[in-house]
């Protein structure tokens, strides 16, 4: 998930919803697509990825600002092997 990306999750669909757990906090081209269809099929149900939450203006972009409001939620940082890497795959994409 991208910055600002996050997944609303609880452990089956028949729990109470828990609010926001988890906050991806990594840059574009970094798997954050990948982690986003991940954590879908593990969790069963949606999770949001940056791309979306700017669509539906759902969130604020800033991982510090949701985890403040959120202090319970987990922070998953995604990232490339190298810059290198990064800049390689951004470039072309």
């Amino acid at each position: 998930m991208s910055q600002g990306g996050h997944a609303s999750a609880n452990c089956s669909s028949s729990d109470p919803p828990r609010g926001l757990v988890l906050i991806g906090a990594g840059f574009a081209r970094t798997g954050t697509m990948s982690t986003k269809a991940a954590l879908e099929e593990l969790l069963h149900q949606p999770v949001y990825h940056m791309i979306e939450a700017m669509k539906n203006k759902q969130l604020e972009l800033r991982y510090k600002e949701l985890l403040a409001e959120f202090p319970e939620a987990k922070v998953l940082l995604t990232v490339r092997d190298s810059f290198d890497a990064w800049y390689t795959s951004a470039r072309w994409a």
